[in-house]
């Protein structure tokens, strides 16, 4: 029995070495190998896309190449990604374990140990700033990631066989790893543009007898590089304490314009066309409901009286009062004798229609002599006649002046005109009226170009 045994033990060795005569480990001598497993670390630590390339088989017109481009390029990646992908490469070190090498014939296998931080344990926990994220980093644990290079002979060359392979890509995990960084309320609010942010068209922070409310919250450009990091806020309208309304969530970085609007149409469902009286408070807050900034402006309510004032006033409806024109505060409507838009150039076709080669878009009011108020007013072009884009069109007015009545042989009038020298667009021209001094909002009205 031992003599068999035996010869099988001596069988089995044969066989082992006749497997095995092609294959030479690294430490048989073959420094070009080692050399060349070492380089190939060193350009994976890089992250060097051409050394990899150049260093290896792989067709740079390929779709491997073409990924492996696109991961390694971080040009376009955000800031905070770029700073926590250089952190964690700053970290690695690399070890050829030349004992793993395998040779034969024109083919090679070897064992590379990189040592990198371990980024995943480290990502588990919040942080609120890239700083402290790319410090943790830098402290943490390390862990071993082991990647088995494979090299064929090209001339006296040995060249990486598997650059671009799965288990190669496999290794810049770290670049597609989710980077999550929370953002407290005063960080985001750090990035509105306070100089442009506000309510629109009010005058010493407050409205009168206003038909809508808007607030524009204007944010620096930089804000797109934290899009991705899906940081939900939304808005909320406050009168006098108590919320009345809430607005549309939006993702923060998604634009640098965010704008609340209200319409009191809409908000009354047509029982009022104005605002109620009353402090009004803006709020943007986060998903969590923390606030992050907030506004408040004063309506100033007005009910307007058909009491005729001394001296002038009409205690009747005006006409087009309501239809194509609004008053929109009740003593200066006192001292309105009458109104109408105006043809200096015989191009209406209607009470409120003008041909598009009219010269001049006019409204006249007439008031009495007591009136000497100056007005500032302007003139706002909107293709179409929905509110919201009227109260768009109103923010970038086409023309705008400051004038006081003049007095003709027949009374007092307020000429307000607009000279559009037989240009004018096709749509609704919107004419908004207010006391120079003060800023009220005093007529509202419009009229068709067809």
């Amino acid at each position: 029995m031992m003599k068999i045994n035996s010869f099988k033990k001596i069988t089995s060795i044969v066989l082992a070495i006749s497997v095995l005569a092609g294959f030479t480990g690294c430490n048989g001598g073959n420094k070009p190998l080692v050399a060349a497993a070492e380089s190939l670390a060193e350009n994976m630590s890089l992250a060097d896309y051409d050394q990899l390339i150049s260093s290896s088989n792989l067709d740079e017109d390929s779709d491997e190449a073409e990924a492996l481009a696109a991961l390694l390029d971080t040009d376009a990646a955000p800031a905070d990604t770029q700073d926590f992908i250089e952190a964690v490469e700053e970290t690695i070190e690399y070890t050829v374990d030349a004992d793993s090498c395998t040779i034969k014939k024109d083919k090679a296998t070897v064992d590379i140990i990189f040592t990198m931080a371990d980024y995943n344990s480290v990502l588990k926990d919040d942080y609120t700033d890239i700083g402290a994220l790319v410090k943790a980093i830098k402290k943490a644990d390390t862990k071993d990631v082991k990647f088995t290079a494979e090299f064929v002979k090209d001339g006296k060359e040995w060249v990486a066989n598997n650059v671009g392979s799965k288990k190669f890509m496999s290794f810049y995990n770290y670049r597609d790893a989710e980077i999550k960084i929370a953002m407290s309320a005063d960080m985001i609010a750090g990035f509105i543009d306070e100089s442009k942010s506000g309510f629109a068209l009010t005058y010493n922070n407050q409205y009168y007898n206003t038909p809508f409310i808007q607030y524009d919250y204007y944010f620096d450009s930089s804000v797109h590089d934290y899009a991705d990091r899906n940081i939900i806020l939304h808005t909320e309208l406050d009168k006098d304490g108590t919320t009345i309304t809430r607005g549309d969530e939006f993702t923060f970085g998604s634009t640098t314009l965010v704008t609340f609007k209200l319409i009191a149409t809409d908000f009354y469902s047509g029982a009022r066309e104005i605002f109620e009286g009353g402090k009004y408070t803006i709020k943007l807050l986060t998903e969590d409901n923390e606030l992050v900034a907030s506004a408040s402006v004063v309506i100033q309510e007005s009910v307007v009286s058909t009491t005729p004032a001394p001296g002038g006033g009409n205690s009747d409806l005006f006409e087009g009062e309501g239809i194509y024109f609004y008053f929109l505060d009740n003593t200066f409507r006192s001292e309105v004798l009458d109104l109408e838009w105006f043809d200096y150039d015989d191009k209406m076709t209607n009470e409120i229609t003008y041909t598009s080669d009219v010269n001049t878009l006019a409204f006249s009011i007439e008031v009495d002599s007591t009136c000497t108020r100056q007005v500032d007013y302007l003139y706002a072009y909107c293709n179409s006649d929905d509110e919201s884009a009227i109260l768009d069109a109103l923010q970038n007015p086409d023309y705008s002046n400051t004038i006081t009545p003049t007095r003709y042989d027949n009374g007092y009038f307020y000429d307000l005109d607009y000279e559009v020298n037989g240009q004018a667009k096709t749509g609704y021209y919107v004419l908004l009226v207010s006391d120079a001094a003060t800023g009220a909002f005093l007529l509202y009205a419009v009229c068709v170009v067809s």
